[in-house]
């Protein structure tokens, strides 16, 4: 008879997706479950996130009995209380989500941002193992960093910091045909134009040159121009 060993569930909550997984100590998955989610407000999430979860924990992992669960979120996360915030500003809807879920499943559970959650997965095993000094940086629905220095996560003042696609992404002042006065920011601009425009548009920044993109009819991009030299 085999020895019963330890488990520990994760779920990955993002912009467009829910990731479940089971691994053992050593850090080796055993099993996975996915579910396409979408848009939606927080307790729908948090609905979404108590079924998926439930169903992943009734199919057992033979000789493995789970131990915690871990939950990275898209957007603002209190670690230390285990309180999801929000899901973008205007949005706030404060959940004592490890709260909720521990009282579910009866299992310790553990909340964070989901950038830094992946972020911590590659320091312990991954290809940040063993640096002091790195900085991980997630480009998905939206964009996100996370910063370690000394072997210590930054976090920031209000837990916001590395939420770097919230800032300009420039392309009002050399695109001005694309926003049309309108403020971009880099996450919303990647969503909208997606990551191989944007890399055309910085290098043409940078470089300085005369572009235009024609690659894709109907995209808003095609009327774009950088000013030239």
């Amino acid at each position: 008879m085999n020895e019963t060993r330890a488990s520990y569930i994760g779920l990955d909550f993002g912009g467009t997706k829910l990731l479940l997984g089971e691994m053992d100590e050593s850090g080796k998955l055993l099993r996975t479950q996915r579910r396409l989610t979408g848009p939606m407000d927080q307790h729908s999430a948090c609905r979404v996130m108590e079924e998926e979860l439930a169903a992943f924990l009734a199919q057992k992992t033979e000789n493995c009995l789970p131990r915690a669960i871990g939950i990275g979120l898209a957007a603002h996360v209190d670690n230390r209380s285990g309180t999801w915030l929000d899901t973008d500003r205007g949005r706030m809807e404060i959940i004592p989500l490890s709260d909720r879920i521990r009282e579910r499943t009866h299992l310790n559970c553990y909340i964070d941002n989901d950038v830094k959650s992946a972020a911590k997965a590659e320091y312990l095993w991954g290809n940040c193992r063993g640096l002091a000094h790195f900085t991980y940086i997630n480009v998905g629905t939206g964009i996100a960093a996370c910063t370690v220095t000394d072997g210590r996560f930054v976090y920031g003042d209000h837990a916001n910091a590395g939420e770097v696609g919230h800032i300009s992404s420039g392309l009002e002042r050399h695109f001005p045909a694309c926003t049309r006065g309108v403020h971009e920011l880099l996450h919303t601009g990647c969503v909208k134009y997606s990551l191989k425009y944007y890399l055309k548009i910085t290098r043409s920044i940078l470089h300085g040159y005369l572009i235009q993109c024609n690659d894709e009819p109907g995209n808003p991009i095609n009327d774009c121009e950088s000013g030239s030299k």
